[in-house]
């Protein structure tokens, strides 16, 4: 046989490992019918899930006397899924002798289990082959940066769907680690997740310190039943104190410096003179504080570490300045409501008297006809 062909990856192997091994004390017939010396086989009960299509493999130990000859025998409805290769061995002086398992499901097979045996000079293996409906999730990463510096955290938002499989959910495996350029793994997380249809969540590696500059890879395993789906995305790891992190410092603190300006500008504007403006504006200036308040806080979250000390203090005063302005917003806003407010009143106080100076002026004409 020749088994260098890649097989699709089964959804579980479980081998259910016997608390006596299956054992033959003589008599027993290797399938021609002649007495055997007692040989003892590991494992004593195979039970694996599989989906259809799927192939999998393991190994099969059987100890017994230094040149016993054994036969190796399939039964049952699996005799065409099942090999076993060598299908007779001698043990050798070791008094041990290992053979290839390989089980290979058809693609078009119905789910439901599927038994039959593993005969060796007559001790039984008992086989059972649970055909499950096949299931394959899609793995996205997106690294929230694209360059870190050694000593970091990396951090990407890991998204995973059921792509094909049946309806309900179960347990799986997030296995995330970072890839150096010559492929070598640096760090590695992992931890046991519910997913039914989707599933998203952000996840961090540190960088170690030593890690060299260079592009790497944060790779995430989703295994399912024995089953593995892979996603990546790519960083690059720069020198410390890189024009980059200037760069990006500058990027992030100078329009927020512009929008402050362009804030206060509009709040200095709004006087007893533009009143009209003012109440259309404010709204508008409250909106772009909450905007500006966000952006704030996603800068303060980014450059939230000792090497960026500096930067976040900058962002707090961006901040106190914001606040300063909101303040002064409300309270201009306050001050013109009862500005408006006044002139109404006035308004009507005015119409009134003016009615009654009308009808003091009617009552005296008449007096006078």
């Amino acid at each position: 046989h020749d088994f260098s062909v890649s097989f699709p990856a089964p959804i579980q192997d479980v081998i259910t490992p016997p608390s006596s091994p299956s054992t033959s004390s003589g008599g027993g017939s290797g399938g021609g019918g002649v007495a055997a010396p007692s040989i003892t086989a590991t494992p004593a009960l195979i039970n694996i899930s599989i989906q259809p299509g799927a192939f999998w493999s393991s190994e099969i130990f059987v100890k017994g006397s230094q040149g016993t000859s054994l036969s190796f025998l399939v039964s049952g409805n699996i005799t065409e899924w099942v090999d076993v290769v060598p299908a007779s061995v001698t043990i050798g002086s070791g008094k041990e002798a290992k053979v290839k398992l390989f089980i290979s499901v058809p693609a078009n097979v119905r789910e439901g289990h599927y038994r039959g045996e593993i005969i060796v000079n007559g001790v039984k293996i008992p086989v059972t082959i649970r055909v499950t409906e096949k299931t394959e999730f899609d793995v996205l990463v997106v690294l929230h940066l694209d360059k870190y510096i050694a000593g970091e955290s990396a951090v990407a938002t890991v998204s995973i769907t059921k792509a094909i499989g049946p309806r309900g959910g179960g347990d799986v495996t997030i296995r995330r680690f970072i890839l150096s350029p010559e492929d070598l793994m640096i760090s590695e997380r992992s931890s046991l997740v519910f997913v039914d249809v989707t599933y998203a969540s952000d996840f961090s590696l540190d960088i170690p310190e030593n890690s060299p500059t260079g592009d790497y890879k944060f790779f995430v395993e989703v295994k399912f039943n024995g089953t593995k789906y892979e996603g990546y995305d790519s960083f690059t790891i720069i020198p410390k104190g890189d024009s980059y992190w200037v760069g990006k410092i500058n990027a992030i603190l100078h329009p927020l410096e512009g929008r402050i300006q362009y804030l206060k500008e509009i709040v200095t504007k709004c006087d007893l003179m533009n009143i009209v403006v003012c109440l259309v504006k404010n709204e508008n200036i409250i909106g772009r504080i909450n905007e500006l308040g966000k952006d704030i806080d996603m800068a303060k979250e980014l450059f939230n570490d000792r090497k960026y000390e500096e930067t976040y203090d900058m962002l707090l005063e961006i901040e106190e300045k914001t606040l300063e302005i909101e303040d002064a917003t409300k309270g201009r806003q306050n001050y013109i409501i009862v500005f408006v407010v006044f002139i109404i009143l006035l308004a009507v106080y005015a119409e009134f008297r003016i009615k009654k100076f009308r009808r003091r002026i009617l009552r005296t004409s008449r007096r006078y006809r």
